[in-house]
């Protein structure tokens, strides 16, 4: 989850940027596809069979949706990008 600590640890140090609704949409979106990667590992680890087939086929969803949002680039990237539009 290092998309999300990155903006918690901003947010500690630096108080919250000033984002329009499009900004923030994207951040948040970023952070939900990271806590449901997350979730669904933890999961998975509990599961077997279909089930876990199943969860794992949804997990790689959300890498792809995660991967789509960030072009691949760390978290201080992804920041500044956001920052320009």
């Amino acid at each position: 989850m290092r998309f999300t600590k990155y903006y918690s640890d901003l947010i500690k140090a630096s108080g919250v940027p000033q984002l329009n609704a499009r900004q923030l949409q994207r951040i948040n979106n970023i952070m939900v596809m990271e806590i449901r990667i997350n979730e669904q590992t933890l999961i998975a680890k509990h599961l077997s069979g279909d089930a876990k087939v199943l969860l794992n086929k949804r997990s790689y969803n959300c890498y792809s949706k995660l991967n789509n949002l960030t072009q691949g680039q760390a978290p201080q990237e992804v920041l500044k990008a956001i920052l320009r539009d």
